[in-house]
């Protein structure tokens, strides 16, 4: 009685794993239908456009954030010839209550009175060299600057000068007049204080506005990440069932040539 080994057919099936593998796989993924194949283009295209959309808004974000930074480095600039005004205002109210004392001479009164007109030149100087990014800040050139941003922030200066402070006319010539001078010394004084004031609160403003952008630049990342993420993972498991079926396929070849070559050791025994 003969007996029939028959191993070609059983190998024949165990390489249509392999050869579905080569054939109908590109870059270790599935070959999808017509159907399937328009539905991911359609899902890629759509994660592109969104993640594109998202990098435009990063980039707004960051412009508008230059902007804000600006005006946070402009009001400090502000700030800092104020403060050097506040100072000279200080001086000329000391000259001021020295004049208003009756015991100075004449003379003595109108060397307080010329020393008082030189720090009001110098308040004047320090305005129109109080400049940031070549515009100047208290001279009335920095009023309502916008920051160009989409919430509308604008940076607004006061102007601040000996004239527009009410300064600008002092006369310590007699006690009386110094007795005036020294009330609108103090006046000018509260009000460079509230103006100090009114930029560390923009300034304040304008960093908040930073972090909130910031904030969002880093929710635009993730987003973006996450969108472009589950092209990577399909590719990783495309590429686990490739090598799967590779593994598969050799050992079911493996398996059947063993097969035969155990009956043929039985044969020939």
């Amino acid at each position: 009685m003969a007996t029939r080994i028959n191993t070609s057919e059983a190998a024949l099936n165990a390489r249509r794993p392999l050869e579905g593998a080569s054939r109908g796989q590109s870059h270790g993924l599935a070959r999808p239908a017509a159907g399937e194949r328009l539905l991911h283009a359609a899902d890629g295209a759509a994660r592109l456009a969104i993640a594109e959309r998202r990098r435009t808004e990063v980039l707004q974000a960051g412009r508008e954030a230059a902007g804000l930074q600006f005006g946070i480095n402009a009001a400090r600039a502000a700030a800092a010839g104020l403060q050097m005004q506040q100072e000279s205002i200080a001086r000329i109210r000391d000259l001021a209550g020295q004049a208003a004392d009756e015991v100075p001479t004449e003379d003595q009164r109108y060397a307080l009175h010329e020393t008082a007109r030189q720090f009001v030149e110098h308040i004047d100087e320090t305005a129109r060299q109080t400049v940031f990014n070549g515009r100047k800040l208290l001279n009335g050139g920095a009023q309502d600057i916008p920051l160009g941003n989409a919430a509308g922030e604008r940076l607004n200066i006061p102007e601040s000068t000996a004239e527009m402070l009410g300064i600008n006319d002092l006369n310590l010539s007699t006690p009386e007049r110094a007795a005036l001078a020294v009330r609108a010394l103090d006046t000018a004084s509260a009000r460079l204080t509230e103006t100090r004031t009114a930029l560390r609160a923009q300034e304040q403003q304008f960093e908040t506005a930073i972090e909130r952008r910031q904030t969002h630049d880093q929710n635009a990342a993730r987003a973006e990440s996450r969108l472009r993420d589950p092209d990577r993972a399909r590719q990783a498991i495309g590429q686990t069932r490739h090598h799967l079926l590779q593994r598969s396929g050799i050992a079911a070849l493996l398996q059947f040539n063993l097969r035969g070559e155990t009956a043929a050791r039985l044969l020939a025994s």
